[in-house]
């Protein structure tokens, strides 16, 4: 699984394209739900309810723009588990994506 590095305690965002097999946009989903979480490496719920990051964003032309605010990120430096789920209209997820992140120190405070 890949990992993103993100400075401890900064705003970070990255743009997700949803894609098939092939490459080209799911704009299939667009207007559905997509429900970002971080959770810890040692959380083995089947629900949300201990994610330390929840954020459902709305899926348009094809993909999201993913925000993580200073709060998100002023985390414990270590690894964590992420993961991308599209909802069906019920809120129950349709597909995953999985994925880490690690928390880094930031080198210099600006």
């Amino acid at each position: 699984m890949r990992i993103e590095e993100i400075k401890r305690a900064t705003y970070w965002a990255k743009a997700i394209r949803l894609e098939n097999a092939d490459g080209t946009v799911l704009n299939a989903y667009n207007g559905k739900s997509i429900r970002f979480t971080v959770k810890e490496l040692t959380d083995d719920l089947t629900d949300d309810s201990e994610a330390l990051i929840k954020k459902d964003l709305t899926i348009t032309n094809g993909g999201v723009l993913l925000e993580l605010t200073a709060t998100d990120t002023n985390l414990p430096y270590k690894l964590y588990i992420c993961d991308f789920r599209i909802l069906t209209d019920t809120g129950k997820p349709m597909n995953s994506d999985s994925f880490y992140i690690k928390i880094v120190t930031k080198v210099t405070n600006e």
